[in-house]
């Protein structure tokens, strides 16, 4: 993997040893980007859009006001943060800061420039030219000792000659292990003690006068371990949790903790270095999207040194044509159900009900029945494919088998009245659904109170009370409203004198008419 750059006259500012880009720099730029930024500014946040990656990629950040000082932080777009801190390959002049990558990836990097009295900021970006090319570099390692040799093209002749160890293969980060002053072609010795147990990819930099340099990494990573290592962790189990990286081992007395280092498979690029504490036996980790392959290695530690271990493979796995169906209904009055499991291939399925295993290890698709409890239930069911990778399914569930309290304050069944209403009242279970002969009553808290019109004769009411599992209480009563009950028999007496009265009427009328006649 080359990372070849060139980029000289990098001159002081003044009697400092700042830099800045000359006119052959300017020309080869590709993609510049020219942002004014406010000269009072305390922070500022840009965006530069890659559409494809771009080898020997530089940022350059200048400010008017040499004696000030700007903080820069870029973001890659796969999250990763770079600082002058963290960089070997960045510069720092006095009004300017460089960044250069030897491989920048697709997508939108993100620049983060603070500072106070800066004056007029500028950022550019860019394709540095190339000019000094390393057309070879081997490294040897025996042990402890290591003979770097290389051939330098289009270059000075006497070079500061720099071994590094990187973490990964990418933008050439990492820890210095030797340098010296060489030919354009030669060799030196290097020495690993320095470093922790791991796995190291190693490069050279030439640097000629000027600020010119250029990187090269050799064929391949070189795995060291240190002599006062820990052994391999037992029990070692790499794969993917749904969208998540699960590492589980058994722990090891002697260990002050343990390292997880996770890389793209692909590329090589170390995606996470992080370590867990004594107690810990597992780990979980996000991965870009992007990444299919991964490579894992966690390791005890001791004092500092990372112990030995070895590197899993862990791929992700393909679920698309798994499905997990589960009642629909988050309320059940029944404690048995049945989760449907369906895929076609090779895949393992595991069940538990409120964290008790039900099933494991079935290679079955179907029906699987699940016996639950009265109350608070979870469901899950876990798919594990070939590689070992799991997807989980899961289902909050409760379970209501016991129907709903209701309770009248009077039974009002086989009761008589005259009245032409009578006042249903009482209590039901708070949640429950209340309906008097169909149609739906408010209720508050649980309190009802319903005025019920009465007809003359008999009249059903039928009170209902429906949680949400769906069980139910009813309570029916019968009321009568006689036909001689005081209104009606009013009624009729008023029917009756209105006749007798229509009947006299009549009588005089007829007499009356005899007379005349």
């Amino acid at each position: 993997m080359d990372g070849m750059i060139a980029y000289k006259n990098l001159r002081p500012r003044k009697a400092g040893l700042g830099f800045k880009l000359t006119s052959l720099f300017l020309a080869a730029v590709l993609l510049a980007v020219l942002l004014p930024l406010s000269a009072l500014a305390k922070t500022k946040e840009y965006e530069i859009r890659l559409n494809e990656p771009k080898e020997n990629y530089v940022f350059s950040v200048l400010w008017d006001n040499t004696d000030k000082q700007a903080d820069v932080v870029i973001t890659s777009p796969s999250g990763k943060t770079y600082s002058l801190d963290n960089m070997p390959q960045a510069q720092a002049g006095e009004g300017e800061l460089l960044f250069w990558f030897a491989s920048a990836e697709k997508g939108t990097w993100k620049v983060k420039i603070t500072g106070e009295g800066l004056g007029t900021v500028t950022l550019d970006s860019g394709v540095m030219p190339g000019r000094m090319n390393i057309a070879s570099f081997t490294a040897q390692v025996a042990g402890d000792k290591g003979t770097a040799s290389w051939n330098i093209q289009d270059s000075e002749e006497d070079l500061t000659l720099e071994i590094w160890a990187a973490p990964d293969p990418v933008n050439y980060g990492g820890k210095r292990l030797a340098s010296v002053r060489g030919k354009a072609s030669g060799q030196c010795e290097f020495s690993l003690s320095a470093l922790e147990s791991g796995d190291y990819y190693l490069y050279l930099k030439a640097i000629g006068s000027g600020g010119i340099f250029a990187c090269r990494y050799g064929d391949g990573p070189v795995s060291w371990r240190s002599a006062d290592a820990l052994p391999k962790l037992s029990g070692v189990k790499a794969r993917m949790l749904d969208e998540e990286l699960w590492l589980s081992w058994e722990a090891m007395k002697d260990a002050s903790g343990y390292r997880i280092r996770v890389y793209d498979a692909a590329t090589g690029e170390l995606l996470t270095d992080e370590r867990a504490e004594k107690k810990e036996t597992q780990w979980f980790g996000e991965i870009p999207a992007s990444v299919n392959k991964l490579a894992v290695t966690v390791a005890a530690y001791r004092w500092g040194n990372t112990g030995d271990f070895e590197r899993h493979t862990v791929t992700r796995g393909n679920f698309d044509g798994v499905t997990v169906m589960f009642p629909e209904e988050e309320h059940l009055n029944t404690k048995t159900v049945y989760v449907q499991v369906t895929f076609t291939g090779s895949y393992t399925v595991s069940g538990a009900l409120n964290d008790t295993m039900l099933v494991e290890g079935s290679s079955q698709s179907g029906n699987y029945r699940v016996d639950m409890e009265e109350g608070d239930n979870r469901l899950s069911f876990y798919v594990t494919d070939s590689l070992g990778n799991i997807r989980t399914f899961g289902k909050d569930v409760h379970v209501d088998v016991t129907a709903p309290q209701l309770s009248v304050l009077r039974d009002l069944n086989g009761q008589s009245t005259s009245e032409n209403h009578v006042f249903l009242e009482g209590h039901t279970e708070g949640g429950a659904v209340l309906t008097l002969n169909g149609k739906t009553v408010d209720t508050q808290n649980g309190y009802f109170s319903i005025r019920c019109p009465l007809a003359v004769g008999k009249t059903r009411l039928e009170l209902l009370a429906t949680d949400a599992a769906g069980n139910q209480s009813k309570y029916s009563a019968v009321v009568e409203r006689p036909w001689f009950s005081g209104s009606v028999l009013i009624w009729i007496l008023c029917i009756v004198a209105g006749a007798a009265l229509l009947a006299v009427y009549a009588v005089i009328f007829i007499r009356a008419r005899r007379k005349k006649t």
